[in-house]
């Protein structure tokens, strides 16, 4: 991958695929493309948007996306969409399976040399019995499944047929990814929630990423032959969830949340939030999925990147930090998201 090298990435966006684009301009690269659609909001590539061809289109637009990558090298896919909403999983199961078939088969027809997937911890299945996780678990299905995990691994199944038709392709699946980014949605709606003062806190652990540390990791892999051809867990530190709060509310200078969610109270949660969110027409933040996987704990083994791509990935604390800078001040400035600086 050359700074002259043709690029297209998919969801350019959105939460990470935007600190992509970012990082692809910063770093020199010319020729970078991305899809959108016509409803996108693009407050979070407004200072690189005049020096990236955009292309209006969805995931479905099969011909404009053939089209589009006649000239393509390179594809970073990061284009999902995450919900643990029931009602969603229909339509989560389209755009994160049938789009990913529609980006592997346009970029096997359209001559594209490179494909690399950005996919998630969730797609690596889990069970009770494997409490840490690494490139090697394999998927089984379980009662702890969600439904953006299944749509994630049958995602992967694309990918990988991609690379049996002869598709050069990675893939990247991502912890929790942490960082500034539109305040009402994703990881980015934990701070807004916090700094509104947060009662409970989850039982559970899980792993924590910077967004940058994914967007870095997704242009290393392209450069790396020896890390193409595989998936790769992107994963700077396992941690109590509890931990992960209680740093942010540090941060915002708030008090940390004291009443743990138990059992009992997921099952009252879930239920008001879901009665809350039919009787407003708002969308449901708390789901049994979110509640549930919220309270297991699992570890993820982040040595491949580290051994393969001599990766340094960056303190939750530092992230958060940054972060809650960012939060604040959009906060006085009254609006509604923030973008972390690339290097710090």
């Amino acid at each position: 991958m050359t700074a002259n090298s043709t690029i297209l990435v998919t969801g350019g966006t959105g939460f990470l695929g935007s600190y992509i684009l970012r990082m692809l301009v910063a770093d020199g690269y010319k020729n970078v493309k991305a899809i959108k659609r016509k409803s996108s909001r693009m407050n979070l590539v407004a200072s690189i948007e005049h020096k990236v061809e955009w292309i209006e289109a969805d995931l479905f637009d099969y011909e404009i996306l053939v089209e589009a990558l006649q000239d393509v090298e390179i594809v970073i896919h990061s284009a999902a969409i995450i919900s643990f909403v029931k009602r969603d999983f229909k339509n989560m199961m389209r755009v994160n399976v049938d789009g990913t078939t529609h980006i592997v088969n346009a970029s096997l027809e359209a001559g594209v040399e490179k494909l690399l997937h950005i996919s998630s911890i969730a797609a690596l299945g889990r069970t009770k019995n494997e409490l840490v996780i690494d490139e090697n678990t394999v998927f089984q299905h379980s009662p702890l499944d969600t439904g953006y995990g299944l749509s994630k691994h049958l995602a992967e199944h694309e990918i990988w047929r991609g690379e049996s038709e002869g598709l050069d392709v990675g893939i990247i699946n991502p912890a929790m990814i942490m960082g500034a980014g539109n305040w009402g949605n994703g990881s980015a709606k934990l701070i807004d929630t916090v700094y509104n003062d947060l009662t409970y806190y989850p039982l559970g652990s899980t792993g924590f990423v910077d967004v940058r540390d994914v967007a870095r990791m997704s242009l290393a892999m392209l450069q790396n032959e020896q890390a193409m051809g595989q998936r790769m867990i992107c994963c700077g530190e396992n941690m109590k969830i509890r931990d992960m709060i209680n740093m942010i509310c540090q941060a915002l200078n708030k008090k940390p949340p004291t009443m743990p969610l138990s059992p009992w109270l997921r099952a009252i949660a879930w239920r008001l939030e879901w009665l809350r969110s039919r009787l407003t027409g708002q969308m449901q933040l708390i789901t049994k999925e979110t509640l549930r996987t919220s309270a297991q704990s699992f570890g993820f083994n982040n040595a491949r990147s580290i051994e393969t791509l001599d990766f340094q990935y960056k303190s939750l604390q530092e992230t958060i930090a940054e972060t809650c800078i960012v939060y604040l001040d959009s906060v006085k400035r009254g609006e509604n998201f923030g973008v972390l600086p690339l290097s710090s």
